[in-house]
């Protein structure tokens, strides 16, 4: 985004100056010196980014959100996300990854475009290939990895030292499962399907900013 038209992407969305600053947190007032020129803080760059995506990548999930335009991966322009989630830093652990927490460690809440999203994150290279790129923001929707596993697709595993964010197949042995991603320089690794301390989230979409 060029210094993120702020005037334009509220246009765009049919929001006055009080409905924007309702769903970033902040006064009007802001959303004014910000449209005549003020610096934005880059939390809230990350919060105005989630209102205008460019392009997105959503799963099957988004047509079952009552989202059916969306499932594919094609240019949307604007979009005004119904949802919202939370947006977590990378070294979130399991008891970090809840309602109760997120709430009362006061993390930030982003638009989503598809319902039922856990968390989101945002990525920090390009690892995971084309459609998830460097920048990225990613929403995660909690699975049960006995019941179902989508083979090749992305997840997010909490682990005691943080989220593992791969693309899952299966492992060599039973109850195993082999983490990888498109860049060669890390070496694909295996993980145990019924590790306590492990919860198995799917990747439900994907907006990546131009």
């Amino acid at each position: 985004m060029n210094r993120l038209d702020i005037r334009k992407i509220r246009k765009a969305m049919g929001l006055t100056q009080t409905e924007l600053a309702e769903r970033l947190g902040v006064h009007y007032k802001t959303i004014q010196n910000w449209e005549k020129g003020g610096v934005i803080p880059e939390s809230k760059m990350v919060l105005l980014r989630t209102l205008k995506i460019i392009k997105t990548e959503i799963t099957s999930d988004g047509a079952e959100a009552g989202n059916p335009e969306l499932a594919g991966e094609k240019e949307l322009g604007y979009l005004n996300p119904p949802y919202a989630t939370y947006l977590l830093p990378f070294s979130a652990r399991p008891n970090e990854i809840n309602r109760f927490y997120f709430e009362k460690a006061g993390h930030e809440r982003v638009a989503s475009p598809v319902k039922g999203a856990d968390f989101a994150t945002i990525l920090s290279d390009d690892g995971l290939g084309p459609e998830f790129p460097d920048g990225a923001l990613v929403f995660f929707r909690h699975i049960d990895p006995s019941l179902f596993i989508e083979w090749g697709k992305v997840h997010a595993v909490s682990t005691r030292n943080g989220l593992i964010i791969k693309r899952l197949s299966p492992g060599r042995e039973p109850g195993r499962l082999l983490c990888s991603c498109a860049d060669p320089q890390f070496e694909p690794f295996e993980i145990t399907v019924d590790d306590p301390d492990m919860d198995f989230y799917k990747a439900v979409a994907c907006t990546a900013i131009k």
